[in-house]
């Protein structure tokens, strides 16, 4: 079992298509809920294929220091909060 990062060990980089951004430390996860399930799809897909695949102009708009905000604030992620450029060029494929 891997030790779970918290604020003190791992801080939050805010990775976007230009540069990373220092962020403040989210709290330390609940130690209770289990990890998050991980799906592994059947077909394996080239990671530079899919970067050549991804249009910029598709991207999202989402300000990452307003979407770590709202994490911090509901102190869970959801749906909302998640952002993920590189779903659409690998379901194009």
């Amino acid at each position: 079992m891997w030790p779970r990062p918290n604020a003190q060990t791992h801080p939050v980089i805010l990775n976007t298509p230009l540069r990373n951004i220092p962020a403040p430390p989210c709290p330390p996860c609940p130690a209770l809920l289990p990890p998050p399930p991980q799906v592994k799809p059947p077909v394996g897909l080239s990671t530079p294929m899919i970067f050549k695949s991804l249009d910029l102009a598709r991207r999202s708009t989402a300000d990452p220091r307003q979407l770590l905000a709202a994490i911090q604030e509901a102190g869970a992620v959801d749906q909302g909060t998640c952002v993920n450029d590189l779903e659409q060029p690998a379901f194009d494929k």
